[in-house]
């Protein structure tokens, strides 16, 4: 999608300037595990791994992990994320405040959308920042690209992005990130000035974002595929019988943890801040987040 702009890492020495775009340079993306494609084509089936969307597999941590960083939500990098069927929708990372400023200064007010939302979890509630295209345009979300070729897994109808305390205070003190909200907007992050909420460090895929997919959870490995080619003329056992299913995961993971060291020692905090369900009004608007 041409009008979808791609995340940049700012410079050092100009990062205090996010109105800036020169400011910016590409960030320097993992290697590519191109060569992943192959691995699951020689254990599955290849009429089976054709129709796959995207993997992920059990890590040490004991959650379903992409096995790549290659994970794009339109042309915008997310990093690393986790398929959390306890948050029922997409919640995007801000990792750190240069990002904050790369969002700011890269989603340009003459194509996006920026508002507050809001979510709820066990541990509290957090303020979300809602990035929507100024004509509607879908968002195509592809996980592991470099491993199955750029196929989308789904659309979003915009970027969500967890804020933390941290983010609010910097757009408090920012005049010209404040100049993108509407008043009513500005009183939610007012409100949470003093919040403590932690920062995300790893991106969710939540239940909503994969109902137009098929998910198949066996043994350590959950396989997602397009729900309209593998229901369209057959049924799922005729692609793959389903207790197969058991000992080609078995297979795929012991493959996968051999070649994910990159993604291994991420620590993923399990302290609530996983499960978050939106509760704003997008939900009543129909707005599909």
């Amino acid at each position: 999608m041409s009008n979808l702009v791609t995340n940049l890492r700012p410079s050092p020495s100009r990062a205090s300037e996010p109105s800036t775009a020169s400011s910016y340079t590409e960030p320097q993306l993992p290697p590519k595990k191109e060569h992943v494609n192959a691995l699951i084509r020689d254990i599955c089936s290849e009429r089976f791994a054709n129709k796959l969307s995207a993997i992920f597999y059990f890590n040490k941590d004991s959650t379903y992990v992409s096995p790549s960083t290659w994970n794009f939500f339109g042309d915008y990098w997310i990093g690393l994320c986790i398929l959390e069927t306890g948050c029922s929708h997409h919640l995007l990372k801000i990792g750190d405040p240069d990002e904050l400023l790369r969002v700011f200064a890269h989603f340009k007010p003459q194509l996006w959308n920026f508002r507050i939302g809001s979510s709820m979890g066990t541990a509290g509630s957090r303020l979300t920042l809602i990035v929507t295209h100024n004509a509607c345009q879908p968002i195509p979300v592809c996980i592991s690209r470099d491993i199955f070729r750029g196929k989308v897994l789904a659309h979003a109808a915009g970027y969500r992005f967890a804020l933390c305390g941290d983010d609010i205070r910097s757009i408090l003190g920012n005049e010209k990130m404040m100049t993108r909200f509407v008043t009513e907007d500005r009183k939610k992050l007012r409100v949470a000035e003093a919040s403590t909420v932690p920062r995300l460090t790893v991106s969710l895929l939540g239940a909503k974002l994969l109902k137009q997919s098929l998910c198949l959870m066996a043994n350590d490995i959950a396989f997602v595929l397009d729900a309209s080619e593998v229901l369209g003329d057959e049924e799922p056992g005729d692609i793959v019988p389903l207790p197969s299913l058991f000992t080609i995961s078995h297979a795929l993971h012991a493959s996968l943890e051999a070649v994910c060291a990159d993604v291994e020692h991420v620590h993923l905090d399990r302290c609530a801040d996983f499960y978050y369900m939106e509760q704003d009004d997008a939900l009543e608007s129909g707005v599909d987040f």
